[in-house]
């Protein structure tokens, strides 16, 4: 299995003065290692270039002559690039992945290093495996894994992005084109794409209204004649996945146009969140105990009992106003709700404080706490964490107006100084 295989990842971005690899320099690497399906370490470092960066890249990356001038040389980070290239059974993964590896190399072998790793592109993989209507670069193909992104163009962000991406296009790979091993994957990638059309009958037999299906992040399963369940998939916009699945002449799976033979019947389940929209999905994992989602449990790094209960804040568009609140408790999301900067938090503040008041039942959901830890991972630390040091009703109020500014303050600040591209 790719994910379970003991492969390393490491997937990595650069931030440059210029696209020739021989002729410019990186300004900016960041490496992030993925090994059995997770995140386990990150790094990233700015680099002094000794070139003058373009003021079209400056604006675009936010990286200034002033910031790099006084950053290490490469001759002070090579030590520790070599030390995360030379892990055992490594692949250098990046989005292009050409011009990432063209301009490490070369920073290679300007400090006589060699760099020899199998190259795996997450674009080509995108090519192959998402919907065709979805745009392939970093910005939008984290979009339709949920992930959110604010300051792109910086090394470490679009790093992170592009790992949660790449580990969800793992699963793809394997459960819709049945590939299973490295050497599959880095063949798979340079593979011509076999388009297949659903026949029409399939989509008058399912009898769905394709324009009814929510824009909404939830789950999907599918029937056959006798009612039983024989394939679910999760998805954070329903809409574009279950079209992907039964109303494109464009499915590069050979294995879902097999599949869809058999579907006679198509019920999903919206969420409120696309928190909720995981922690569903990990929850009929463990139900089903089946290989027919495209998803598995996620094994992240063992949590410590000072993390099972926390406050989230979120501010997604400073221009509602408004604040997500998650609470978590033993690992559990006990409530979610929008909060008004303006709104008045007695009520709110009394549920929580009740919450965080009754007492246990010496019960922890460690696969939940993992699967918000992801997903918090996936908001790029664009959120703020706090735990509760008092369950006390006045306390609590305080924590929610401060922290509910400063998520939004955040969120503002950000929203006004960068552009998107």
């Amino acid at each position: 299995m790719l994910t379970s295989d003991n492969t390393t990842y490491i997937v990595t971005d650069v931030e440059t003065t210029g696209s020739n690899p021989s002729k410019d320099r990186i300004t900016e690497i960041a490496c992030v290692t993925v090994r059995n399906g997770e995140m386990i370490s990150q790094y990233s470092t700015l680099v002094n270039p000794h070139k003058e960066i373009p003021s079209y890249i400056a604006k675009m990356t936010g990286i200034t002559q002033q910031m790099v001038s006084s950053a290490p040389e490469e001759f002070q980070v090579i030590d520790i690039l070599v030390k995360i290239f030379k892990q055992d059974n490594a692949v250098f993964v990046a989005h292009n992945v050409s011009f990432d590896f063209g301009f490490v190399s070369n920073l290679f072998r300007r400090n006589t290093k060699k760099l020899e790793l199998p190259q795996l592109c997450s674009l080509k993989l995108a090519r192959k495996l998402l919907p065709r209507d979805v745009k392939k670069n970093v910005g939008d193909m984290s979009e339709y894994f949920g992930i959110h992104l604010r300051n792109r163009h910086r090394a470490l962000i679009d790093a992170k992005a592009t790992a949660i991406s790449f580990i969800e296009m793992l699963h793809l790979a394997e459960t819709e084109h049945k590939v299973q091993t490295l050497s599959e994957i880095l063949a798979f990638q340079n593979k011509p794409v076999m388009n297949y059309k659903v026949p029409n009958e399939v989509t008058k037999r399912i009898n769905l209204n394709f324009d009814e299906v929510p824009y909404q992040p939830g789950v999907f399963k599918c029937f056959d004649d006798d009612g039983k369940m024989i394939y679910w998939d999760f998805s954070f916009n329903l809409n574009t996945k279950i079209k992907s699945f039964f109303n494109s002449h464009h499915i590069s799976s050979k294995f879902i146009f097999e599949l869809s033979s058999k579907i006679n019947k198509v019920d999903f389940q919206t969420t409120d969140s696309e928190l909720s929209a995981m922690i569903l999905r990990q929850q009929l994992i463990e139900e089903s105990k089946s290989n027919l989602s495209l998803f598995e449990p996620y094994n992240g790094n063992d949590i410590t009992e000072s993390d099972y209960d926390f406050l989230y804040f979120q501010a997604v568009d400073h221009n509602t106003k408004a604040v997500d609140v998650y609470v978590i408790k033993a690992g559990k999301l006990l409530l979610q709700q929008s909060v008004g900067l303006k709104q008045n938090l007695e009520a709110i503040s009394k549920r929580i404080s009740d919450i965080y008041s009754q007492k246990n039942d010496n019960q922890i959901y460690n696969n939940e706490l993992k699967v918000i830890r992801r997903w918090i991972d996936m908001q790029n630390d664009f959120g703020i964490i706090i735990k509760p040091e008092s369950y006390d009703l006045e306390y609590i109020s305080k924590a929610l107006r401060t922290n509910i500014l400063k998520a939004y303050e955040m969120t503002k600040r950000f929203d006004d100084e960068y552009e998107y591209y």
